[in-house]
């Protein structure tokens, strides 16, 4: 099968049948498995003598993994570094070595574009000369392709926060990473030599914000390497032609939402391995405990402190390190301490309730990934979760929203049935209160939400304990609608708890005064401008 052609057959359990004009390694049982692909960008592709080359434009990248091809799915991605490949470029300091130009290199198209690095000293250094800007506590890799050859000392590669990892180099090339989460805003990259006299060749440096190495990104433009810009890769779009219930021979790079027709299993198997949804071979007990089931739920977690998170239903939790735990009944305590550097955290089974317990904890997910059944969700800490409000599962009734969260969406597609809801963070939600849901008794909105209108003649529960809107600057209610506010409260039948809609909202004038007075004289604090 020719990796050139834009459709690719897998086999698949389906029917027989096989189409007209159609090349085949392998005849198919039908088109079933065949799906298109849509890229349009060159991608750097793993060839079966492991070296590079060049995926044309709406070509499926079909690399060698451990001795068998699979089909690879890209994301897109960015590399921190322009100057990826020109060392002896004023972009990259050289301290106590020499740099060689025209080596051969990995690359099947590119074939000089590598350079000998020497020490001429002890501890020869290639890095950074300026440091790159980043994000502080995120997952970031570097790679570089290295190869031996001179010497028997320690080589070692920086990683984003200038720490110094050795190395095992022999004399073919390979592709060596380190993952470290931020510790600052600056980040480095570099190579070293302990021992004078020794060389290595060296070849195409990589830094993204990533907790593994994604393929090798090169800027190619007619033909050519092009430095003048941050390397970038276009994702892949694959459009299956059914929705398939067999196993396809696919590793996946990216999330299963870049697909049309997507399957429903979270990871799928070649002839030697299973891959999860995130280009990670499965360990043994987490291949037993998914087998052919789909993830309830997945979430990034990019700090390596201990995790404790309570949870209801009944299924398994897998931290992504290796680790798991079992989950049964009504609110279960599950904690972990990692390591190192891990994989998303994943829930097989069913799940009616997360608490994300760890004041520190660094959760990113998107609520749409939530699983349906889901009636209390509780994250805080410095959690960064996305997306709209509006995609919250809809028998929810519990929904708290902390940290760092950049949710968004109006309130009044919030879940009928919700009686609590507490949003702060980044959130920018907006909408008219007089929206909500009729249950909610309780009502925390602040961050940087955008909520500035309420319409007068709303019911709220009689059983409303507290009622909170901060919205950020440049928003916020008017006099009168702040007016109208309190006086839907009080006539709810609201007999105590906390009224605070002060902040950027405007002052209340004294056509709530008896409202107010009524408020305050059943036990309910008000807080207004």
């Amino acid at each position: 099968m020719s990796c050139l052609e834009s459709k690719v057959a897998l086999a698949m359990s389906a029917g027989d049948g096989v189409k007209a004009g159609t090349k085949y390694s392998v005849i198919p049982a039908s088109g079933a498995g065949d799906f298109d692909v849509v890229r349009d960008g060159i991608n750097q592709g793993i060839g079966k003598d492991l070296k590079l080359f060049n995926v044309l434009n709406h070509v499926p990248q079909i690399d060698w993994v451990d001795g068998v091809q699979v089909l690879k799915t890209q994301k897109a991605g960015n590399a921190l570094i322009a100057k990826n490949i020109s060392f002896d470029d004023a972009v990259w300091s050289l301290v106590n070595g020499t740099l060689t130009a025209g080596q051969s290199s990995p690359h099947v198209t590119y074939t000089t574009s590598a350079y000998t690095f020497t020490a001429t000293s002890a501890n020869a250094v290639l890095e950074l000369v300026s440091a790159l800007t980043i994000a502080n506590t995120t997952a970031h890799t570097n790679s570089i392709y290295v190869k031996r050859i001179t010497g028997t000392g320690t080589v070692y590669i920086k990683d984003i926060n200038n720490a110094e990892t050795a190395i095992t180099t022999t004399s073919e090339w390979t592709r060596f990473d380190v993952t470290s989460t931020s510790s600052s805003t600056s980040g480095q990259a570099g190579i070293k030599l302990a021992t004078s006299g020794d060389a290595v060749d060296i070849f195409l440096v990589q830094s993204e914000v990533e907790s593994f190495a994604t393929s090798p990104m090169l800027n190619i433009t007619d033909g050519e390497i092009d430095e003048t810009s941050l390397a970038s890769r276009i994702g892949d779009v694959i459009t299956l032609a059914t929705t398939p219930s067999g196993a396809l021979s696919i590793l996946w790079n990216d999330y299963v939402q870049n697909y049309v027709n997507s399957p429903t299993t979270t990871h799928f198997e070649n002839s030697t391995k299973r891959y999860s949804l995130f280009n990670r071979v499965l360990t043994a007990s987490e291949i037993t405990g998914l087998g052919a089931t789909e993830a309830a739920f997945i979430s990034a977690y990019s700090g390596t402190d201990a995790l404790s998170i309570t949870v209801s239903g009944e299924g398994t939790c897998y931290w992504g390190d290796g680790e798991s735990d079992v989950y049964t009944g009504t609110d279960d305590v599950l904690t972990h301490t990692f390591s190192a550097i891990h994989e998303p955290i994943s829930f097989v089974g069913t799940l009616t309730k997360i608490y994300m317990a760890t004041t520190s904890s660094k959760l990113n997910h998107d609520l749409a990934s939530l699983p349906s059944g889901l009636t209390t969700y509780d994250n805080i800490g410095s959690n960064t979760t996305s997306g709209d409000i509006a995609s919250l599962p809809s028998g929810l009734t519990y929904y708290s929203n902390t940290g760092s969260n950049t949710t968004s969406g109006d309130i009044a597609s919030l879940p009928s049935g919700l009686t609590t809801y507490v949003n702060a963070g980044l959130n920018t939600t907006s909408g008219d209160m007089a929206s909500l849901p009729i249950g909610l008794t309780y009502y925390y909105n602040t961050g940087s939400n955008q909520v500035n209108q309420y319409t007068s003649g709303h019911t709220f529960s009689a059983s409303m304990t507290f009622f909170l809107n901060r919205p950020a600057a440049g928003y916020g209610l008017d006099s009168t609608e702040v007016d109208n506010l309190l006086i839907d409260l009080e006539s709810s039948g609201m007999s105590s708890g906390t009224i605070n809609i002060a902040g950027n909202n405007a002052a209340r004038t004294a056509a709530s005064d008896a409202a107010v007075t009524s408020l305050e004289g059943k036990g309910v604090t008000v807080d207004t401008n």
